[in-house]
Formats: C-alpha cells, structure tokens, sequence
C-alpha cells in the first residue's frame, strides 16, 4: 500500500504547475492521496490516537499525532521516498531533505496571523483531511502586516498546498477557528539539502 500511495502521491504533485505571484511561489494540489489512506487520515481523531503539542506552539489550541502512531510511521515512510523529494526538488529547484511529516488537530481559537516559516524549513505541504467552510483553511498575503488574503486554499479533504519558505512567502489561517470541532490535517516539510 505504501508503494501505491507514493505512486498516487507522485502523479498528484506532478500534475500541479508552481505558480507564482507577489513573490510567493506555491502549487495548488488537488485530490492528493489515494481513497484508501484519506479513509484511514480522516479515522484519526484526538481520542483514537496519542498526541503532543508542537514545538514553539504550546499555548496554540493545535496537536499532533504522536510519531510512535502506526499512521504516523506509515505517513513519514511515504513522504521519504525519495521519489516525493526529487519530484519537488525539480518544482521548485531545489536540493531538498525530507524532515518530518505530521497529523495535525487544530481546535476552536486557532488562528496563525500572516508570517514565513522557520528558516530551517524549504518547502512545506499541508493537506486537509475534512471538509468544512466554517472550518479555515490557509491564505497567501503580500506581507506581514495585509489584511486581505491574495489567495485562499479552501479546508477541504484531500486538497491543499504546497509552499516554498522564502521572504515572500507570507501565509496564515485565511479567518480564525471559531467553530467547535477539529481541524484536521497532514503538513509535511522539507528541507534545504547541504550536501
């Protein structure tokens, strides 16, 4: 199954052109995994599974699946196939290392003002797992102070973005989380190869 959801995974990525505007440099991504591993993503919930808060976020109504999770193993596998890394080394033109690649559970009160990433971090992809437009998704703005989004990705399952982390790249919650429920999703980053 692993084999098929990189080949899956493959052929989703492949398919979205890198676009870009006010210096940001993103893919729009469609229908990412494969049926059966979105089934199995969108099991998970907070009371199914164990989690832990993210680092630099402690005070942030988010969590993720712990990794020692079997579906948490399994997602990490998949997105080190190096298939996956030369494939968005060749969107965007870098040499990349994957890092990690987490679940996420955001609850009501989470909400990410515009900002870039830490600059440890090159690329990053972030699929939602749940369909909800009470439910934020994640915004594109001209910087760190706009008010106003350039470009939304909808919260909608088995679609999102991925993400190169330059100083244009502003991106935050497109409105705050004020709905019970969970927002889910998996994000996943790359880094800059040194070597």
């Amino acid at each position: 199954m692993i084999n098929d959801s990189i080949k899956f995974l493959v052929q989703s990525i492949e398919k979205s052109p890198v676009l870009e505007k006010n210096g940001c440099n993103y893919q729009i991504l469609q229908d990412v995994f494969p049926n059966e591993l979105v089934q199995e993503l969108s099991a998970c919930n907070p009371t199914s599974v164990s989690t832990k808060k993210l680092e630099r976020q402690l005070a942030y109504p988010r969590a993720r699946v712990d990794y020692a999770e079997k579906i948490s193993k399994k997602l990490n596998l998949i997105f080190k196939s190096t298939k996956i890394t030369e494939l968005f080394e060749s969107k965007y033109n870098l040499k990349l290392v994957a890092q990690t690649a987490d679940i996420w559970f955001d609850s009501k009160g989470y909400n990410l003002t515009p900002h870039t990433d830490d600059p440890r971090l090159a690329i990053s992809m972030q699929i939602y797992l749940d369909t909800n437009e009470n439910v934020p998704g994640t915004a594109l703005f001209e910087s760190k102070d706009a008010a106003t989004p350039f470009c939304q990705f909808k919260y909608e399952r088995n679609n999102g973005y991925s993400l190169l982390n330059n100083q244009s790249g502003y991106h935050g919650t497109a409105f705050a989380m004020e709905t019970t429920g969970i927002r889910k999703s998996v994000y996943v980053r790359y880094g800059k190869r040194t070597y």
